[in-house]
């Protein structure tokens, strides 16, 4: 039987948004043995839901969609409802997304934390495409002309209380509120470049990190499951509010994946322009390469 996760530490800030419902994390008990995956957009969100609900179901086959299976706690979109039950897979652990750092919802004894990142500029394209594919959406500053665009995501301010503006400071402080809150020990940090450069090994290791049964056949199978093809291919069961018309094609929401998709896109110019707002926000040259690179 889950036994309830204690309270250890309560959220130090209060971020809202659009979409993101702070007030929706007091309404949710979670359990240990319970793991929050927390991303900023674009970042393997998705990716990381889809194999870690594989391996707690021990297998590869999904009873639901990932987004009813895993949903976004503190959104008001889509199939979270904080007041019932999370869906609990056969090990009897959850896991549930959300884009807001770490500091925005409470630390719970037993609970783990997984927080994926990448390159600023893969997700910059990345999040173009997709809010392009989003039906009834308009965001000329965003999918605007390139360089147009790209100086409205490297120049927007921080704002906690408009925190899902997909601008670069937003995913920085993503990275330095999570990583650096105090007395957060369960947790296990990824980037999407090593993802995609030992799939494998990804998979492997976060069953490892979560202390959950496995064997070489169920990593096999969660890695062949867990491709970008594949996962395209089966995009109504993957992609957020897959199925329901939100897409313009639920397929494009996994576009090609991969990393350093920018090189060849973006002038020498743009690059540097980047470079030079990256270093005002992150200024510590370790953080900034593992930002952009990972390893």
């Amino acid at each position: 039987m889950p036994k309830n996760a204690r309270q250890l530490h309560k959220a130090e800030v209060e971020y809202r948004g659009t979409l993101t419902r702070p007030e929706r994390w007091g309404a949710w008990q979670p359990n240990e043995g319970d793991i929050i995956i927390c991303t900023p957009a674009k970042c393997g969100t998705t990716w990381t839901q889809a194999i870690v609900k594989m391996l707690l179901y021990g297998r590869a086959e999904l009873p639901d969609r990932i987004s009813a299976l895993s949903p976004w706690l503190d959104s008001a979109l889509g199939d979270a409802d904080p007041g019932t039950p999370t869906p609990i897979s056969p090990s009897g652990r959850r896991a549930i997304k959300t884009h807001t750092p770490s500091d925005g919802f409470p630390i719970w004894h037993g609970v783990h934390l997984v927080a994926v990142y990448r390159h600023p500029l893969d997700v910059f394209l990345s999040i173009r495409k997709h809010v392009m594919n989003m039906k009834g959406v308009d965001n000329p500053d965003l999918c605007g002309p390139v360089p147009e665009a790209l100086t409205y995501y490297l120049n927007g301010a921080y704002d906690i209380e408009n925190i899902d503006r997909d601008y670069l400071v937003t995913l920085v402080y993503h990275y330095l509120r999570t990583l650096n809150r105090p007395h957060q020990t369960n947790l296990t940090l990824l980037h999407y470049a090593n993802m995609v450069a030992d799939h494998r090994g990804t998979v492997a290791r976060l069953a490892r990190a979560l202390e959950i049964d496995h064997d070489d056949a169920l990593i096999d199978a969660v890695t062949k499951a867990t491709d970008i093809g594949a996962m395209r291919a089966d995009a109504g069961t993957f992609a957020p509010e897959g199925g329901k018309g939100f897409w313009h094609k639920d397929a494009a929401f996994f576009d090609s994946g991969g990393a350093r998709k920018w090189q060849g896109q973006l002038s020498d110019e743009e690059v540097d322009q980047f470079e030079a707002r990256l270093c005002e926000l992150l200024p510590d040259p370790e953080h900034a390469n593992w930002l952009k690179y990972g390893k």
